[in-house]
């Protein structure tokens, strides 16, 4: 089928105009959903999806942020999810997902933190773990610091001090 294009025009001068494709807001109701997909295919493989912050040569790179909606409800109103899941395969592995802070030529790579967000009540919980397997082994699951030519990082596991009473355990087990 045809290529369709949506962009700005160029500037020699200054920066390039703005895109912004949204739903319209909503009362009483539901705001509309946005969807941005790759058709189907047959006989031949699915379409790639590519978002991506232009080259700039004159300060730091341009951000991709990805958020969920918020509620304002006064009771049950929860935050939207914000979900990352790779293609499902009927004969072989299903993709993978990976996630890489940036690279540097000439310094340090950037930091990755993934954490559940600070709260007055209970705080988030955070889960690691490896799917289970109904018919081979499940899969590995590896915690370490990466090689290094003078000092290689240290791993630390800790659970978090508590001003009114006991911090929390650590657990180390094998399956039953």
């Amino acid at each position: 089928s045809g290529k369709a294009t949506l962009a700005t025009g160029t500037s020699s001068a200054g920066a390039s105009g703005e895109v912004a494709v949204s739903t319209g807001a909503a009362t009483g109701g539901a705001s509309g959903t946005f969807a941005v997909t790759t058709g189907a295919a047959t006989g031949g493989a699915g379409g790639s999806i590519s978002l991506a912050v232009g080259t700039g040569d004159t300060g730091p790179g341009g951000d991709v942020v990805v958020t969920a909606g918020e509620s304002t409800a006064e009771l049950y109103g929860l935050g939207g999810d914000v979900l990352v899941t790779a293609g499902h395969s009927k004969a072989a592995l299903g993709g993978s997902v990976k996630i890489e802070s940036g690279a540097s030529t000439q310094s340090g790579t950037g930091p990755v933190t993934v954490a559940s967000a600070d709260a007055p009540g209970d705080s988030g919980a955070m889960g690691l773990s490896t799917g289970s397997s109904s018919m081979a082994a499940s899969g590995d699951l590896a915690l370490a610091t990466g090689p290094a030519q003078t000092f290689s990082g240290k791993a630390t596991l800790a659970t978090g001090t508590s001003s009114a009473g006991a911090s929390g355990e650590v657990a180390v087990s094998t399956g039953a």
